[in-house]
């Protein structure tokens, strides 16, 4: 069933205890989150990260990921590189077609620059290999509030990735 805030017409006789409303809004401002990794201990670990500003759902197959995509309006969704039967190529694939607006990040176990740029090519926002770091799940989570792709520097947000020869 997918996630839908409903609205609800409150008494006008009842005063609302203080706090509620912030409470509320606070949740609806919420943003929302899929991981699709196969990692158990990544999993929960971007799940504990995610969490302070997210709603956040995990799925471990694409399959399982492309259900909760159809069913939920997700503003990000992190996808494991290896995720099994189709893998995060697929996914990327499937989540642009089904929500372009949703920012997408591909989660690989190392950086390669042709898988990278396919990736981005496709729809990805960016790439990161494993282990993701606080400081660029922080940032994502900025990119994703402010609807940004990009920092003002025209660069994307996460480090580069090194070309052959050291340089970057």
């Amino acid at each position: 069933m997918p996630i839908r805030e409903v609205e609800t017409q409150k008494p006008m006789n009842k005063p609302q205890a203080p706090g509620k409303s912030a409470s509320r809004a606070a949740e609806q401002t919420r943003l929302k989150a899929l991981v699709a990794e196969t990692d158990s201990p990544m999993r929960s670990r971007l799940v504990q990260l995610l969490s302070v500003d997210c709603q956040v759902v995990c799925a471990e197959t694409v399959r399982r990921a492309a259900r909760l995509i159809q069913r939920n309006n997700f503003d990000l969704v992190i996808c494991d590189q290896e995720l099994p039967s189709s893998g995060g190529m697929a996914l990327i694939n499937f989540v642009k077609l089904q929500a372009p607006e949703t920012f997408v990040v591909l989660a690989m176990d190392k950086l390669d620059a042709q898988v990278r740029s396919r990736a981005i090519l496709q729809g990805a926002l960016e790439c990161y290999a494993k282990p993701i770091s606080d400081e660029a799940v922080r940032l994502l989570i900025l990119h994703v509030r402010s609807g940004s792709k990009m920092n003002p520097d025209g660069e994307t947000a996460m480090r580069p990735v090194r070309r052959r020869g050291g340089r970057k």
